[in-house]
């Protein structure tokens, strides 16, 4: 019989207590049960009371109970009384209810199924017992959690946070490496009259951007005894997968409390930690192994590899229990190991499941080293063909010599632009996989700037020099006289001649070569020939063509005598032979391939048909589309920060071209233009596959990316720095790339990676809009980018509306930088102007209509968003000198509860004779106008002015604003203007 296994929080040393006698209300559940390590329960019990929970093995007598909690709840987020979030009065289901509403929540390890029982208890007083059921505890799939925010809430065992969303959002976890999952467990919101889980999926896939997602369940409606349950979900077959993701779609809601993914195989894994190297005479790779003791471990042993792929082979006995230590003593110079520890475990829940009940720890890489620099023997003579490097003048400085002395209070003390690194240059090609340092004892802590290097023999300069290790941290950097070791994060594929101390690339500070001591550890070239062992390249590249993908590789060890390419499609197991090679040989262009995801591998071979297969790399091939750019076009003058050149009138159409675009100082973007203009490219997006996208613009002075209308991807503009992520499906979707042009010299490039590999943007994936973006809207009409920093744009839409977009919300001052986009005509006189306003943004800035002066005054009325959810109308007027606007009237106006759409009829008129703006608005299905208010013309307008409707920026949160702008009707007026009501 399966025996409880609980690990508790506080009270596991309790007995069955003896009841009193039923002196108290016996308490009431809502819910229950064992999920992502916790057993959770919500019950109902009197204030003050708190809750006993006691637990036998199923079949077994009353007399196994075992109390296993005692406690008040850890939440009391709703009383009966008062209903629950969404209002509910519950009392009508549990008219006797004996309290509030108490979540109790509690760690445990129980993999069986186990009978439950509850009571309350207040001061040695006990309720009568309550029976819970069975519940059955599994262990969980561990990993982390991906996709919306507040998906952390899901996995906490806690029946009272969540994650809540009703749009088409995932939520989900990566295990970190392919799994076998037997089901899925979850747990719905319960604070609502049915279960809000529906018309959603559960997908599984190997790839990240679920390019590859496989449906496995389906919850269509709404199911009320959901909400109260745990609900299971089994695959007829375990599935081995990646990434799992409960997906919501546009029609449908994910309010989940808990989502548990049940393994096939034995999750508690061990681990393998590198303890470092024996003694300097033999640097032998040791290491320690240790398996969880919820994995319930019989024996162990450690297997090896020469490769992350390769064959692994016990190279120790079985040893007793889930630890051990190992040194590998059988290892040679210059060879890179894999090492992994497996363990036998006898985890009843995988025991009993006919499962192999075995664990495997992640693969640890290890070299087998030797000394580089001195002999261990006598530290103050270095081996022959090693020298003391020369420094970037030439020149090599005795003082150097005193990190390769053998003695501890000896060190240079050279600066960079005098006397340059501190470090050897080599006969050999070599290798440096790991070096030893002492700290100058007075100035320690200048050693945490600094990181190994390496170039290769003629860079003398370093002008190539690339970082090799990590920064020491502040525990590696001591006073004392202590020798501190880092092992190189990256090698030279081929080698190198140098390796040195240096500042790193991403710190200002001067690099002092203040080390006492310095030691390097790997192997040379020599030791490679010798090791005769064969290994696979590490890398493989891909360039995808239109006839099929150019692959590249770099070279495995010398005794490789040639390669084998090999293929095969995402989710496939089995490996295609692609080509073979000759061991100078390694390049490859991979045709006759359909659309799709694919993995590539090289094969190394060697003498005595030794072979040996690199890890593998993903590539993406698709059929190029008919697109050749982006019709472009060019706004000069615009200069951020001055308004009267961000209202370009110049409107040049470069024609058609891609995002690659890269401009020398005294390059043109458009005739006698080389800055301060802006530039816009408008066309389609042919998108290959459906799936995730990521996009990233790459530019000098900061631009936006707008798809199917959103914003997806911004550099360095309004609320900086941003790649954005999007859902496309595969097909024609609408683009638009902004970006400022002011300086001499710019670039503006678009990537995208996720579903397809990161790449440039080809031109076969756009199309050209089929008419350049011009200034003219319509006859007498201009856009104006007052603000220069805008998100801008105006254009019509299919609907015959303007809509207007603009970035930012507030601006630091209204009369230099106002943040704002007019669509403006120009005026003389007295006039009437009406718009029908639509905010797409559910909270755009505010907008309106608007006269601006040729002084540079304004007046509005405008509809602004508030922080309380509300809209109001407002009328505001800038007036001379001033930098702020003087409101006229607002906040009293009709107050709105803002909503998705929101539409508004807006007039603004100008009686010349009165000098009086009147500002009225009416309801969309009124024919009446009210008159809001009035301002006198105290002189601030006057000469030439222009009127409008304009568009001030985004709001809460937004990074940009946009309203359409229909039934535009602008009418200039001769003589006097008489008012009818």
């Amino acid at each position: 019989m399966k025996k409880i296994r609980i690990g508790l929080l506080s009270t596991l040393a309790l007995a069955a207590a003896f009841s009193a006698g039923a002196a108290l209300n016996a308490p009431k559940e809502w819910a229950h049960g064992f999920i992502n390590g916790y057993f959770s329960l919500i019950a109902y019990t009197e204030s003050g009371n708190r809750i006993e929970v006691q637990m036998k093995d199923q079949g077994a007598d009353d007399s196994a109970y075992q109390t296993v909690y005692l406690g008040a709840g850890v939440h009391q987020q709703w009383s009966y009384t008062g209903g629950f979030a969404n209002g509910t009065d519950y009392s009508t289901t549990f008219p006797d209810m004996p309290g509030p509403l108490r979540a109790h929540k509690f760690a445990t390890n129980v993999y069986s199924t186990v009978t439950c029982r509850m009571r309350a208890e207040n001061g040695g007083d006990y309720s009568d017992w309550v029976d819970l059921g069975d519940s059955t505890g599994y262990p969980r799939a561990s990993g982390t959690w991906i996709g919306y925010q507040n998906g952390n809430r899901i996995y906490d065992g806690d029946l009272e946070t969540m994650y809540d969303h009703d749009t088409a959002l995932w939520v989900g976890m990566d295990f970190g490496r392919k799994i076998k999952v037997r089901g899925i467990r979850y747990y719905s919101r319960s604070d609502a009259t049915y279960s809000r889980i529906y018309n959603t999926r559960f997908e599984y896939a190997s790839d990240a951007s679920f390019s590859d997602a496989v449906t496995a369940f389906e919850i269509s409606k709404t199911n009320n005894s959901d909400r109260r349950n745990i609900v299971e979900l089994w695959f007829d077959e375990p599935v081995e997968t990646r990434y799992i993701r409960h997906v919501s779609s546009a029609s449908g809601r994910c309010s989940i409390c808990e989502l548990e993914f049940i393994p096939a195989e034995n999750p508690y894994l061990p681990t393998l930690t590198p303890d470092g190297y024996s003694d300097e005479a033999t640097l032998y790779p040791q290491m320690t192994w240790r398996t969880p003791a919820e994995a319930v471990p019989v024996r162990g042993r450690v297997l090896r590899a020469t490769s992350a792929t390769g064959t692994y082979e016990p190279v120790t006995d079985w040893s007793e229990g889930g630890s051990g230590s190992f040194t590998d003593v059988n290892t040679t110079v210059g060879v890179q190991y894999f090492y992994k520890a497996e363990v036998e475990c006898a985890h009843p829940s995988f025991s009993d499941a006919g499962c192999v009940n075995v664990v495997v720890s992640d693969a640890v890489p290890m070299y087998r080293l030797r000394r580089l620099d001195r002999d261990p023997v006598d530290e103050t003579r270095l081996l022959p063909g090693v020298s003391l490097m020369a420094c970037t003048n030439g020149s090599v400085n005795a003082t150097m010599a005193r990190a390769f002395d053998g003695q501890e209070n000896t060190w240079p003390d050279s600066i960079d632009f005098y006397y340059g690194p501190v470090g050897l240059k080599f006969a050999k090609k070599t290798w440096v996989a790991r070096f030893g340092y002492v700290c100058r004892p007075t100035q320690a802590a200048r050693m945490k700037m600094v990181a190994l290097f390496s170039a290769d023999a003629d860079d003398t300069r370093l002008d190539n020099k690339v970082q090799r290790s990590p920064r020491p941290t502040a525990e590696q950097v001591s006073a004392e006289p202590t020798m501190f070791f880092l092992d190189a994060d990256s090698l030279p594929a081929e080698g190198a001649d140098q390796y040195f101390l240096w500042k790193c690339d991403n710190l200002n500070e001067t690099f002092h070569g203040n080390v006492a001591e310095l030691r390097f550890y790997g192997w040379d070239e020599d030791d490679v020939a010798k090791a005769g062992v064969v290994t696979p390249p590490t890398e493989i590249t891909f360039v995808r063509q239109d006839d099929g993908i150019a692959v590249a590789w770099n070279a495995g060890s010398s005794a490789v005598t040639g390669y084998g390419l090999q293929r095969r499609s995402r989710g496939v197991s089995e490996w295609t032979d692609v080509t073979e090679t000759s061991v100078d040989v390694r390049t490859y262009v991979d045709t006759g391939l359909t659309d799709g995801v694919y993995e590539y591998r090289v094969v190394a071979k060697g003498a005595d048909d030794q072979t040996v297969a690199s890890a593998p790399f993903t590539a993406v091939f698709y059929t190029a589309g008919s697109g050749t750019g982006l019709r472009s076009v060019i706004y000069s003058p615009f200069k951020a920060m001055d308004p009267e050149l961000c209202a370009p009138d110049a409107c040049h159409d470069r024609d058609v071209e891609a995002p690659n675009l890269e401009f020398a100082a005294e390059d043109e973007f458009a005739p006698g233009v080389v800055n301060n203009a802006y530039s816009v490219m408008t066309g389609s997006l042919i998108v290959p596959f459906t799936g995730s996208y990521t996009f990233r613009l790459d530019t000098a002075n900061g631009g936006a990316v707008f798809i199917d209308d959103g914003l997806w991807a911004l550099n360095a503009w309004c609320s900086g720095e941003k790649t954005g992520e999007i859902q496309l499906t595969a097909g024609v979707h609408a683009i638009e790339i902004h970006t400022r042009l002011e300086d001499a010299a710019n670039r503006v490039k678009l990537y995208w990676s996720g579903t397809v590999s990161e790449e440039l943007v080809p031109a076969s994936q756009l199309v050209p809009a089929e008419v350049p973006f011009s200034l003219d809207y319509a006859k007498g009409w201009k856009a104006r980018f007052y603000g220069g920093d805008n998100l801008g744009s105006v254009k019509a839409n299919a609907d015959g509306a303007v809509v207007i977009r603009a970035g930012n919300l507030n601006a630091v001052n209204w009369r230099t930088n106002p943040k704002t986009v007019f669509y403006a005509h120009a005026c003389t006189r007295a006039f009437t102007l009406t718009a029908h306003a639509k905010d797409l943004m559910t909270g755009s800035g505010n907008y309106g209509l608007m006269v601006r002066a040729g002084n540079g005054n304004f007046v509005r009325f405008y509809c602004a968003n508030s922080s309380t959810g509300y809209a109001d109308y407002k009328m505001s007027v800038l007036k001379e000198g001033d930098t702020a606007y003087t409101l006229v009237k607002g906040e009293t106006g009709p107050e709105r509860e803002r909503t998705e759409n929101m539409v508004c009829d807006m007039q603004l008129v100008y009686n010349d004779q009165t000098g009086e703006f009147i500002a009225s608005y009416r309801n969309p299905s009124s024919a009446v106008w009210v008159e809001f208010a009035r301002w006198a013309n105290d002189g601030s307008i006057y000469g030439p002015f222009e009127v409008g409707c304009f568009v001030g920026g985004g709001y809460s949160g937004h990074a940009y604003g946009e309203v359409a702008f229909s039934e535009i009707d602008f009418k200039p007026v001769k003589g006097t203007l008489i008012m009818l009501k």
